[in-house]
């Protein structure tokens, strides 16, 4: 990075306090900072030298933070950020300066939403951070949910920022060694922590419990140490019990090991445990507490926390024995393997990174920035999660949000869900909106823009050097193209955001104002570096003609099997007929799961058969021809195969939790 970018103040304050889920949090983004460069503009508190050894990591000493010296402690590391010159900061644990912008990391809202004394030196190190900090990172959207009602300003910035995970599934050797180093001979139930609190282990000993004569036959692995009560050791019988603080090295073979994961927590903001089972091929068995959907996608055994709490352990006990069962196990294990896939370390510390440059550069300083992002002096503005894109003065897009509240809003939270580093193609990608959109969402993906019309393309190109600007680590391939099955001719009409192709026949030669179409197996096979990634999603918008754009993609679909989103709007019957040829066809190439939506926005329908699409499309199509009264223009339909079932399972849900639809 160049000198004059801002330099960063990270306080280490954490490490003095131990090693678990926090520090390795932080552990993994200072390496990836390091990896990525962004480390050069850092320097980290080092507080008593407890930092971890890490090779090029800019750390300054200073002494232990005590609460009984809170306010000595913020002027101490309020002149640190004057003498190093320090644009942003951030704490590990809940320290501030006395007035240098500060992003907090929020991992969970435990102590306020439990009931918790809020009195304690702890917890009033953190309501006084709540109150100083100048933007909020959050590791989910439950947990951002629970912040912003316990904000005095809940319209501060909130960027979600979710944990990753690193580990794979260990190989049977080792697997075979870390059980002998343990003692583990028996087959064993794994418990993340053995507290007595939210976390409530008690209820896995209950459950435990009512497996009778057969509790013998296991062994119980508690990691995160601490003692467990003498109503656990009576109700374990027979089997034999590990409690222990694993290493890091210890940790994939334990999971890999393990019959399941049981996590029967009351409340998460997050739940890296379960994370890390679910990438180390470990079935997992946990609550539907807060975030844990979230994280656990469809690939846990859950139990409802709605379940009357006389009756959860014996649901429990139920799941305990399930789980053993051979295709429910290979089930949680295969979805679990492509849930943990959408998370990594690298796009938490991308994410982080940004959050921390936002505050560096106020949005106080705006308007002349704003200015100088209009491509012409009549543009709209439009802003995208703080990113200012430039739209023409006749665009109905705002307006469209504006009076829609759903509108557009499913991709970015569908892009939150796709695996980083994989790459998403957007067939009719406009001024670059949705690309926008979908970058702020998940700044790991990349993306492959297609516009056929001169005037949005060059917009797109305008707005993807303020994306590329905002996101450098993003890889963005720009390719004006009509997209079709080879040989057709078209020419483009419409406005105020949208621009519909009238297809003509082949001719020689292509005249002026007519666009050849290209498949977009030829345009991924051109374009320099998109071939390289795993495509995750095709997204179509072409009004009217989305059949015909993934008809040209029959490789990409074969090799890829991608989540495909697209617009079904039909205006005659031959269109109306091409859609379902289009529905029938993918149903062939193994698509089996398709929602729709509206043209607003709100989810229609889960279906499983092409058939029920099929009367959608006619219920709409009846209503064109004889022009009746109505609200629903068109349907958006994202298509799965069983792959990418889980996926898009788990988008749909965190859409409509986010827009309480559900």
């Amino acid at each position: 990075m160049p000198a004059t970018a801002p330099r960063f103040l990270i306080d280490g304050v954490f490490f003095q306090i131990g090693r678990s889920g926090i520090a390795k949090v932080w552990t993994q983004v200072f390496a990836q900072w390091l990896a990525s460069g962004f480390a050069h503009n850092v320097v980290v508190v080092n507080r008593q030298r407890t930092l971890p050894a890490l090779p090029g990591l800019q750390t300054v000493d200073a002494p232990a933070f005590n609460y009984e010296h809170a306010e000595a402690d913020r002027h101490m590391l309020q002149s640190l950020c004057d003498q190093l010159g320090i644009a942003a900061f951030a704490s590990t644990y809940y320290t501030q300066p006395l007035h240098t912008p500060t992003l907090l990391l929020v991992h969970d809202m435990i102590p306020e939403v439990l009931g918790w004394d809020l009195n304690e030196p702890m917890w009033r190190q953190k309501q006084q951070a709540l109150q100083h900090a100048t933007a909020f990172a959050v590791v989910s959207d439950h947990t951002a949910r629970d912040l912003r009602r316990h904000l005095a300003s809940p319209d501060l910035p909130v960027a979600k920022i979710p944990n990753g995970c690193d580990l794979r599934p260990a190989s049977p050797e080792a697997v075979i060694a870390f059980r002998q180093r343990h003692g583990l001979v028996r087959p064993y139930f794994m418990l993340s922590g053995s507290r007595d609190d939210y976390k409530n282990a008690a209820l896995f000993f209950d459950a435990f419990a009512r497996l009778g004569d057969a509790r013998s036959q296991y062994g119980i692995l508690c990691t995160g140490g601490g003692e467990i009560a003498a109503r656990a050791r009576e109700q374990i019988g027979g089997a034999t019990l590990h409690v222990g603080i694993l290493s890091d090295e210890d940790m994939a073979p334990a999971y890999s090991g393990a019959i399941a994961l049981v996590y029967p927590s009351l409340y998460e903001g997050f739940g890296l445990p379960v994370l890390e089972a679910m990438a180390c091929a470990c079935p997992v068995v946990c609550t539907d507490a807060a975030s844990l959907p979230e994280v656990g996608g469809d690939a846990p055994l859950y139990l409802p926390l709605a379940t009357p709490e006389a009756d959860r352990p014996t649901a429990l006990a139920k799941h305990l024995q399930a789980v053993q069962q051979a295709s429910v196990r290979q089930q949680a294990v295969a979805r679990g393997l492509q849930q943990a896939q959408r998370f990594s370390w690298r796009a938490t510390a991308h994410g982080l990174a940004e959050a921390l440059s936002a505050i560096a550069h106020p949005s106080a300083h705006v308007p002349a920035v704003q200015q100088a992002s209009r491509l012409h002096p009549e543009d709209q503005l439009l802003d995208v999660e703080g990113l200012h894109i430039a739209l023409p003065a006749d665009h109905l897009l705002p307006r469209y949000q504006r009076e829609h509240p759903l509108y557009d809003r499913f991709l970015p939270e569908l892009a939150r869900h796709l695996a980083p580093d994989s790459l998403v193609i957007d067939v009719g990608a406009n001024c670059g909106d949705t690309v926008a959109a979908m970058c702020r969402a998940q700044p790991a993906l990349h993306h492959l823009c297609v516009e056929p019309d001169e005037g949005f393309y060059r917009y797109l190109e305008h707005n993807a050097r303020k994306l590329q600007q905002a996101h450098p680590g993003v890889q963005l391939y720009l390719v004006q193209a009509l997209v079709g099955q080879a040989g057709q001719h078209a020419t483009l009409a419409g406005g105020g955001g949208s621009k519909h192709a009238t297809l003509h026949a082949s001719s020689q030669g292509t005249p002026a104002n007519q666009l050849a179409t290209e498949s977009l197996d030829d345009i991924v096979a051109r374009s320099a570096g998109s071939t390289e990634r795993v495509i995750s999603l095709i997204k179509s918008d072409v009004d009217g003609h989305d059949h015909d754009v993934l008809a040209s993609a029959t490789g990409l679909i074969a090799r890829h099997g991608p989540l495909l989103y697209f617009e079904c709007q039909a205006t005659t019957e031959r269109q109306l007929a091409q859609y379902k040829a289009c529905i029938d066809t993918l149903a062939v190439h193994g698509y089996t799961d398709f929602w729709l939506f509206d043209n607003y926005g709100n989810l229609l329908l889960e279906a499983t058969a092409p058939m029920l699409v099929h009367q959608v499309f006619d219920y709409i199509w009846r209503q064109t021809r004889s022009r009746a009264t109505r609200t629903m223009y068109y349907v958006d339909i994202l298509a799965a195969t069983p792959a990418r079932r889980p996926t898009a399972r788990a988008a749909v849900t965190a859409y409509l939790a986010a827009y309480e639809l559900a």
